[in-house]
């Protein structure tokens, strides 16, 4: 990432437009302050360091300093107009991000090659933060080198060790990731628990309604081997008596003749049924073919409507064309010119065209009209023969009610007469059989008194079970769920991919140290980290008398801090793939002796082999040694910072 231009208006100490292109200065550049509201030589709060705010502010709208969007206005602009840019460059294509803020409203845009890319302001963030393979924390300790990012590293317990070492490689989205599958995992387990109690409840109320139906279905089956065996012998009985009646000559025949009459009014019965079920089967048909009838009528009078209409249209577009060959040659009314054939020739051929397309049309629909006509003429021959039928079916009707009234008068006078021969005997055995008969036909209609019990029953236990299998298909997907929560965190967790990532990283890392520290203890101190991250300090070479780090000096502490994040930085470089053009260094040599600010310079020089650097410092050692090189002001007055050409 190339970062080439930044701008700023009424951001922080910034009043007016400030503006900075970097390309052309050069990879060494010392940022001076002058705050000539405090007086001559004074410098703490002219706004260097608001250059790098602009950048970081800029992409990811949040302030190194901690402060919010209200705050990073200029007080004096009374909170509107903040408006900060940049430019950069990645892989040959030209970005530019501008933020702004006015009356508490923050807005974003975001160019890729002179393009809007701007969407939502969060949506807007996350494509910058993709664009540039760097998120906020990433970006800061990557570029920006100073208090906020060099404290002593290795004075941290081993666990808080792990913890930074985590958060700058971008690792602790692993713990996030822990952490969620945890709290996921307790709630699972939560739901476990409460739904296998549910569970087991319903398993024992399934079973106690089993158990009631498997009680009823056995009082009911006894009550009907009860009623069954009663019907058995009032049937007996009844049989016996029909058996003594049948002994007694007087009266037999008249009796066998009712019975026969009876038979014959069923076999009536039946067939006046089956007639009337047919009946109606041909009746809806013949409904149903007459509106099919109807429609296919409608479609014929459509067909024929458009047909007519287009032989119209035909008609007018042929007159239109007649009409205009018949003034070819004459005069225009409109222009007094002769009128040309080829003037309106694109007319008459469009006309012609459009009779063509008609007459296909008509000859198409005529095929259709033709196709239909036949469907209709077939229509109304099944529906003449349909109702040949239905005819037929009701005089069967008539004849059937007939010969029914014919054989129930018959019945009438064979019971009559019947009872006229009869003797008393006789009467007496037709008195019992027809009492057998009727108590009979009360038991078969005698209503079970175990139907609706035995339903509810049933339709309770099927809703239960329908709970049980929802029940257990909740359960079975939940302790599905287990195995991978746990997977996951022992994968994010402190012996899972973070701690793979850290003892592939670590070599990687001490290489970077000890580069570092060459040029700024001047290649005296090698620092080797284990992969639990617990530091060995020796000289160069090594004397088998290692250094303890809370022993050494302030200064030997402050270069090797800034050793440890250079190399950190390095590291989280190589892993994000990015890499930007801006590193800065603020106030890095304070407190430093002469010595260490050398060592400091030597660092600077070797960064800017591939990155621009910016410096600010109060040390007057190494601002004399960054004389030679490119320089920018910062001036405050009258509460402004501005740069000082």
């Amino acid at each position: 990432m190339k970062i080439k231009y930044i701008r700023a208006k009424n951001f922080l100490s910034i009043g007016e437009p400030v503006e900075i292109d970097f390309t052309k200065y050069g990879n060494i550049i010392n940022i001076r302050g002058e705050n000539r509201d405090h007086g001559p030589g004074a410098s703490n709060g002219a706004g260097k360091s608001t250059i790098i705010e602009i950048i970081v502010y800029t992409f990811f709208g949040k302030l190194i300093k901690n402060l919010n969007h209200t705050e990073a206005v200029n007080i004096k602009a009374g909170g509107k107009g903040l408006e900060t840019e940049v430019h950069f460059e990645i892989d040959g294509k030209d970005y530019k991000v501008i933020r702004r803020r006015n009356g508490g409203k923050n807005e974003v845009e975001y160019w890729e090659d002179g393009i809007d890319k701007t969407a939502t302001n969060p949506e807007t963030l996350k494509e910058i933060i993709k664009t540039a393979k760097l998120n906020y924390d990433s970006f800061i300790n990557v570029v920006c080198f100073g208090q906020h990012n060099t404290k002593q590293f290795l004075a941290c317990e081993p666990k808080d060790k792990r913890s930074i070492a985590e958060n700058l490689l971008s690792l602790d989205k692993y713990v996030k990731y822990c952490d969620v599958a945890k709290k996921k995992l307790k709630v699972i387990q939560q739901k476990i628990d409460t739904v296998s109690a549910v569970y087991e409840k319903s398993l024992q109320s399934l079973a106690s309604y089993d158990k009631q139906i498997k009680q009823i279905q056995k009082q009911q089956n006894e009550w009907k081997s009860a009623q069954l065996n009663t019907i058995d012998r009032l049937q007996s009985q009844m049989l016996r008596i029909k058996s003594d009646m049948g002994k007694l000559n007087k009266g037999a025949n008249t009796f066998e003749n009712i019975a026969e009459l009876d038979a014959q009014i069923s076999d009536k019965l039946h067939l006046k049924g089956k007639n009337a079920e047919i009946s109606l089967i041909v009746k809806e048909k013949i409904e149903a073919l007459t509106e099919n009838k109807q429609n296919l009528m409608l479609s014929v009078k459509e067909i024929h409507y458009t047909i007519t209409r287009h032989q119209k249209d035909m008609d007018d577009l042929k007159q239109s064309s007649n009409n205009l060959l018949s003034q070819s040659g004459g005069k225009c009314p409109v222009c007094y010119g002769t009128i040309d054939r080829k003037n309106f020739q694109d007319v008459l051929k469009h006309n012609n065209e459009q009779i063509a397309e008609y007459q296909k049309e008509i000859d198409g629909l005529a095929e259709s009209l033709k196709k239909q006509q036949a469907l209709y003429k077939k229509r109304e021959d099944d529906l003449a023969t349909l109702k040949e039928k239905y005819e037929e079916f009701k005089a069967k009707e008539i004849l059937f009610a007939k010969t029914l009234r014919d054989l129930e008068q018959r019945k009438i006078l064979a019971s009559a007469a019947f009872r006229e021969k009869a003797d008393s005997a006789t009467l007496l055995l037709e008195q019992q059989i027809a009492n057998y008969a009727e108590q009979i036909e009360q038991k078969r209609r005698e209503a079970d008194p175990y139907i609706t019990i035995l339903a509810e029953a049933k339709e309770e236990y099927a809703n239960i079970k329908e709970k049980v299998d929802e029940y257990k298909a909740d359960l079975t997907i939940l302790q599905g769920q287990v195995p991978y929560l746990e997977f996951w965190i022992k994968a994010f967790g402190d012996d899972g991919i973070r701690s793979f990532i850290l003892v592939e990283v670590i070599p990687v890392l001490n290489n970077r140290i000890n580069y570092w520290l060459q040029f700024l203890v001047d290649n005296k101190i090698t620092l080797n980290f284990s992969k639990e991250l617990k530091e060995k300090i020796e000289r160069n070479p090594p004397d088998g008398d290692p250094f303890v780090y809370n022993g050494m000096s302030g200064g030997e502490h402050q270069r090797i801090d800034l050793g440890i994040a250079l190399a950190f930085a390095q590291v989280m470089m190589l892993s994000s793939g990015a890499m930007p053009s801006i590193i800065c260094l603020d106030e890095v040599g304070t407190n430093l002796d002469r010595p260490g600010i050398l060592a400091v310079y030597n660092t600077i020089c070797e960064l800017a082999r591939e990155r621009q650097v910016l410096v600010t410092t109060h040390d007057p050692d190494l601002q004399e040694m960054l004389a030679g090189y490119d320089t920018i002001t910062i001036v405050k007055e009258n509460g402004y910072s501005r740069i000082e050409q």
